[in-house]
């Protein structure tokens, strides 16, 4: 684990604003080339598809020069023995080299392998110098040897290790006061450098020792409709131990269900399916007896092909309790069940409910999950606001087939806990994403006219994965594109309707302190900072709507670029609304980072670019199914 500083200068509503944290990076002790060699030896047949599968896209250190770069691409053809030209200072003639050789004349890096493939990587553009017009210089491809690039940050597999996650949080989740501590502390060493203050001065700049000061504002905590209301804590913002005996806000049964599982496996399902049962009554919602299916063989297609057989048109669920989390298994189940044979599905792990102690824990929190999937509400907050479409949109972009999944959920009803989802591929350029969208609107629009008898007045857009550096291409392309298509869909109404669009930042580099005498702690859930570090010309604002139990928490940057007819809502109640939608993720009895319809739509997203690669069919939209 790498310690470091990662630092942006802004502007803002006060002076010039110089944004530090505390950043690390992941560095493996494995090189490429090991992983080469440990996959190849696996699966040598499909070693070479593996394997670009598995690195490009992927970004690697070479402690040679301690750079960064990303794999874009594999030249299985070319090896470390090949040569290319290089002029040669003391001769002042151009020379073939091999890389093998130049790696051992200039870094004294002498390679063991002469097999080895070459790893390409594109410059970047920031690393280019610019030329005097302004533009940046063109430059050749990088080649590397993967025996000197180290494989960086964290693999699906160590995310899955508790144990590993657990011991790099001591190193990365650093308390309040800690990283204050450090933050103020480098910002004084710069303050203090000569360099630094010689290059600062030439602009009439210094860096201040100390972070600046600002005044926030804390909004009340709300209270979480379920079968009884609950008052939410201030300080942690959580309802995890008041599911507990209380119903669902809406509850929807699961009558007929198939329930497969590996046949070894038989003894746990019968319990889990018991377990279930009780925990399903406690939420008020129930389940019918399932049709048990038991798989003999632990092959994928036998899985497929089991419930393929067995789903007929009145089914409400299928349950695979599964013994692995095999991917290939779990992406085919996912794509029969959401794309060809359109039902809900849940699928859980054997080893999930072998403890006794949390099994009935997992079991009120499934049956939850499914009561949401079938189109249930889990819990509401009180949300004044009528005939209002709240859309939440996320981007997955699967760099190595380059492609993009838009996750777009749209509510429907006026407690914005039922939605339409819209998860379109785009393959091509901006134009297929526009038509794509609005395709889309135009969807969900005719589902809320059918729900509510006629359109929303106001339609409240939060797009999520947006950078500082793409507000006005996401303004004046996709947001205009996307007025022009509500403009052919409300004709002269348009007039009439109130449309403001939100970009929600999570990769933000600013932290907010709280004092409590002469401690610093995290802001309590619902903090909102609209003044002081925000951006000129924006109206904009920071929420700390999560608890955090360990470490710093880090606050969401929302900015509202978009306002036609002024959308009849004012800015502290855009905070207020979104703060109550961070209440309605039904995945976590608690407050999150971002608005529910954010989340919603960044697992669709997620489901459909990395599970499915097909779009789901329209009649399961209507539900919850990603959850």
């Amino acid at each position: 684990v790498w310690p470091g500083f990662e630092m942006a200068i802004k502007p803002s509503d006060g002076p010039l604003m110089l944004h530090v944290d505390v950043s690390h990076k992941i560095i493996h002790m494995s090189t490429v080339l090991d992983v080469m060699y440990d996959m190849y030896n696996r699966n040598p047949g499909n070693f070479q598809a593996a394997a670009t599968d598995a690195l490009v896209g992927q970004i690697v250190l070479t402690r040679h020069n301690n750079k960064t770069y990303r794999i874009d691409a594999i030249e299985w053809d070319k090896r470390v023995t090949e040569t290319f030209p290089r002029y040669n200072k003391s001769t002042r003639q151009s020379e073939e080299i091999s890389l093998a050789q130049y790696f051992a004349q200039t870094y004294n890096v002498n390679l063991s392998d002469s097999e080895q493939p070459i790893l390409m990587s594109k410059p970047r553009k920031r690393d280019l110098p610019p030329t005097k017009g302004g533009r940046r210089e063109q430059a050749e491809n990088v080649l590397l040897p993967p025996e000197v690039c180290f494989m960086t940050g964290l693999t699906d597999e160590m995310r899955a290790d508790r144990n590993l996650m657990k011991d790099l949080a001591t190193f990365t989740r650093i308390d309040p006061s800690t990283r204050c501590g450090k933050l103020v502390k480098f910002a004084s060493t710069m303050a203090q450098n000569r360099e630094c203050q010689r290059v600062l001065g030439e602009f009439g700049l210094a860096v201040a020792p100390n972070a600046v000061e600002a005044t926030a504002r804390q909004l009340a905590p709300e209270t979480v409709q379920m079968t009884k209301p609950i008052r939410v804590d201030p300080e942690r913002a959580d309802w995890d131990n008041a599911l507990k005996g209380n119903g669902m806000f809406q509850p929807v049964n699961c009558k007929n269900w198939i329930f497969v599982y590996s046949q070894r496996d038989e003894q746990a399902a019968a319990d889990f399916c018991q377990k279930l049962s009780r925990a399903s009554q406690s939420l008020g919602m129930s389940f019918g007896e399932p049709y048990v299916l038991a798989v003999a063989q632990d092959r994928d297609q036998l899985w497929v092909k089991t419930i393929e057989e067995n789903i007929d048109q009145g089914l409400d669920l299928v349950f695979c309790l599964l013994p692995s989390n095999k991917k290939q298994r779990y992406d085919s189940i996912k794509r029969l069940c959401y794309v060809n044979k359109p039902v809900p599905s849940q699928c859980v792990l054997t080893k999930t409910i072998r403890n006794p102690a949390k099994v009935m824990s997992v079991a009120t929190k499934v049956a939850l999950q499914i009561s949401c999937k079938l189109g249930g509400v889990a819990w509401a907050v009180s949300i004044p606001m009528k005939r209002t479409m709240i859309v939440g949109m996320d981007t997955y972009h699967d760099k190595r087939q380059s492609v993009s999944v838009q996750g777009i959920v749209f509510s429907l009803n006026e407690t914005f806990t039922q939605y339409y989802s819209y998860s379109p591929i785009v393959k091509g350029g901006k134009a297929e994403l526009h038509n794509r969208l609005e395709v889309g609107f135009n969807l969900a629009l005719q589902k809320f006219r059918e729900k509510n008898g006629d359109l929303p007045t106001r339609i409240i857009l939060y797009r999520d994965g947006v950078g500082d550096s793409m507000l006005e291409e996401v303004k004046n392309s996709e947001l205009l594109q996307l007025k022009q298509s509500l403009s052919k869909i409300y004709g002269e109404r348009m007039s009439s309707l109130g449309f403001k669009a939100i970009v929600v930042k999570k990769l933000v580099s600013s932290r907010m302190f709280r004092k409590q005498g002469s401690q610093l702690r995290n802001p309590a859930p619902g903090t909102v900072l609209d003044d002081v570090i925000t951006m000129p010309n924006f109206v904009d604002f920071f929420l700390v709507s999560q608890y955090v139990n360990q470490g710093t928490v880090t606050p969401t940057h929302y900015n509202m670029i978009e306002d036609v007819n002024d959308a009849n809502i004012k800015p502290d109640q855009v905070q207020q609304l979104t703060y109550k939608l961070t209440h309605l993720y039904f995945n976590w009895p608690g407050t999150i980072r971002v608005p529910a319809p954010c989340h919603y739509a960044h697992r669709l997203a997620y489901l459909v670019g990395q599970n499915l690669m097909e779009e789901p069919s329209p009649q399961i939209c209507d539900r919850l199914f990603f959850l």
